[in-house]
């Protein structure tokens, strides 16, 4: 594997995981603050929230595609 290939690589994973913990932390959050005030949970908040944990997966699942769509790109 290529540097250029792996950077991309790197990129993609930390772009996934960084999704993929903002949306933890943001869901998290909302679910606490609404346990602590004795709030109900809504549907439409904790779906919004979860959206970048969704592209974040398909991040994870699709690397090798984008990495490859990256590296035609930058050569």
């Amino acid at each position: 594997m290529e540097s250029l290939e792996r950077g991309a690589r790197m990129i993609v994973w930390l772009v996934a995981g960084g999704l993929i913990l903002w949306s933890f932390m943001d869901l998290s959050l909302y679910l606490v603050v609404h346990f602590h005030n004795g709030q109900p949970i809504e549907i439409l908040p904790c779906t919004t929230n979860s959206i970048p944990l969704l592209i974040g997966i398909v991040l994870l699942v699709k690397t090798k595609s984008i990495t490859r769509w990256i590296v035609d790109k930058l050569e």
